[in-house]
């Protein structure tokens, strides 16, 4: 991947909202691992969610509103790497 100009790019916390497929316990659990995130939006987070789970979709205003109320921002994958590309232009 380097080789082809590019940075390999993981998650660091994964919902897992593929895996159950019961709508209310993939709202409960996906909220449960937003909630256990520390407050003070100093570790650098790479949330893991697909937009195939309707359930979790229909809450990404709550999910984007509790990190921002823990003092987390959103930024670019360019930010997030401290001012590398992912990827060469």
């Amino acid at each position: 991947i380097r080789a082809m100009g590019m940075i390999p790019i993981l998650w660091n916390i994964d919902t897992k909202d593929w895996k159950y497929g019961k709508e209310k316990e993939d709202e409960d659990r996906v909220m449960d691992k937003i909630d256990a995130i520390p407050p003070g939006g100093y570790e650098p987070i790479i949330l893991l969610q697909h937009d195939t789970v309707p359930s979790v979709v229909r809450r990404q205003r709550e999910i984007i509103q509790t990190l921002l109320d823990k003092e987390y921002r959103f930024v670019t994958m360019e930010q997030c790497l401290g001012g590398e590309k992912p990827f060469r232009i």
